[in-house]
C-alpha cells in the first residue's frame, strides 16, 4: 500500500526531564536490521504530552525484504531524501540519556536503537522502560499494542507508522501513571532510573 510518510529534519527543542516513548519501523527483525522510521513522543513527569516527533530514516537505503515491507508499507523510494539517523545525534542521544525512555515492545526497539546508537559511536541506552511488560506487571497482562489501547479507550491511528504507535503506547503509560502511579515508579526504579 502506499503510505504518506514524513520526512522531518528538525527535533522539537525539550528539556531533558520526563518521559520519552519511542517506536520504530525497521528492515527487519535481524541483528542487522537498520531504523528506517522513527516516532517520538516527549512526556512530562505527569505524563501528559509536550511534544512529538517522527521522520523516515535513510538507514542503509534499504527498505527491508518483502515481509517487512509488506508489514510497514514503506518503500526505498520514500526513503531517497530521508535524513539518517545520526544526523540527530548528539541532541537525540542527550534527550535519551537524560529522559526516562520506554517503548511497547522495548527489547526489540532497545536492540534496534543501540545498534544505531553504536554506528553513530553513541553511548548506548542502558534500560528501556516496557509498556508491555508493565501491563504484566500491574495485572494487566502481556498485551499487544493494538489490545491495550482497545481496551483502554486509546485512539491507534496507523498501525506500524511509527509516530502513530508511540502515541499509541505513550497514551498506555499515561494510563498506567493516573490507575498506578506508584506501581509504576517501583517499576522504572528496579529498571535502574532515577526519580529527583
Amino acid at each position: 500500500q502506499q503510505v504518506s510518510r514524513a520526512i522531518n529534519r528538525a527535533l522539537p527543542v525539550m528539556s531533558p526531564a520526563g518521559y520519552l516513548v519511542l517506536d520504530t519501523e525497521t528492515t527487519g527483525l535481524g541483528a542487522d536490521a537498520r531504523v528506517i522510521e522513527i516516532g517520538l513522543v516527549f512526556l512530562d513527569s505527569h505524563g501528559q504530552i509536550e511534544g512529538q516527533f517522527g521522520t523516515l530514516l535513510r538507514g542503509d537505503g534499504s527498505a527491508g525484504n518483502v515481509h517487512a515491507r509488506r508489514v510497514h508499507g514503506i518503500e526505498p523510494d520514500h526513503l531517497r531524501s530521508a535524513p539518517k539517523f545520526e544526523e540527530f545525534c548528539p541532541t537525540l542521544s542527550s534527550l535519551l540519556q537524560s529522559r526516562i525512555v520506554l517503548a511497547h515492545n522495548a527489547s526489540f526497539d532497545k536492540r534496534i536503537i543501540n545498534g544505531e546508537l553504536m554506528i553513530a559511536k553513541i553511548e548506548p541506552l542502558p534500560q528501556m522502560g516496557c509498556t508491555m511488560t508493565l501491563g504484566s506487571h500491574l495485572g494487566y497482562g502481556r498485551m499487544k499494542l493494538e489490545v491495550a489501547a482497545q481496551q483502554f479507550g486509546i485512539p491507534t491511528g496507523k498501525s506500524h507508522s511509527a509516530l502513530d504507535d508511540a502515541l499509541a503506547a505513550a497514551g498506555i503509560f499515561k494510563y498506567y501513571v493516573k490507575k498506578h502511579p506508584k506501581e509504576v515508579v517501583n517499576y522504572l526504579v528496579k529498571l535502574g532510573y532515577r526519580f529527583r
